[in-house]
């Protein structure tokens, strides 16, 4: 058969995108990730207020137009205030957003930056659920933007670590519709 496997492939470099503008002023991905027929591209974006958020997706959007959905999630931190929302383009409710914002908070903590960020990430799908119950979903989201925020925040080349749970403590795959 022609099936297409449900493992994660990531678009890995010895050069880093350290910035989202790319030929043409056309905007690059810091990121991408393919996890069975979905394709995932990261971006990150200085902001200093939402309608410069709400702007960059925009024209995300217009540069993708065949992309299914484009979650711009976004928080502002102003000294001990800060703002943060999101809106996840049909994704199924907080299916993105709440992991996203949490990551955003938890950069901005160790970097210390002034103003804000927003984190939007295009997402082509063709007919291969990933799973929202079982977590994949998110974790798919969550992934692509920790790797867009680690070369957003860090500019350089310095290779992303992280501990990822074992399976007594959370299941990372699961079952997703469509597995077998």
């Amino acid at each position: 058969t022609n099936r297409k496997s449900s493992h994660c492939r990531s678009r890995y470099s010895t050069e880093f995108p350290t910035s989202n503008i790319g030929k043409a002023g056309k905007m690059e991905p810091l990121a991408e990730l393919e996890v069975g027929d979905s394709k995932f591209l990261g971006f990150c974006f200085a902001i200093q207020n939402l309608k410069e958020a709400s702007e960059h997706r925009a024209k995300l959007q217009s540069q993708h137009p065949k992309a299914a959905h484009v979650p711009v999630i976004w928080r502002l931190s102003k000294g001990p205030e800060s703002s943060h929302g999101f809106d996840e383009d049909g994704e199924p409710p907080n299916s993105v957003g709440p992991g996203i914002l949490r990551l955003i908070q938890e950069q901005q903590q160790q970097q210390s930056p002034t103003g804000g960020v927003a984190v939007v990430i295009v997402r082509y799908f063709e007919s291969q659920l990933l799973g929202v119950t079982c977590g994949r979903l998110p974790q798919c989201y969550e992934g692509i933007a920790r790797l867009s925020l680690h070369r957003f925040f860090t500019n350089s080349g310095t290779p992303l670590e992280w501990n990822i749970p074992t399976i007594h403590d959370h299941n990372i795959y699961g079952m997703a519709a469509g597995d077998s």
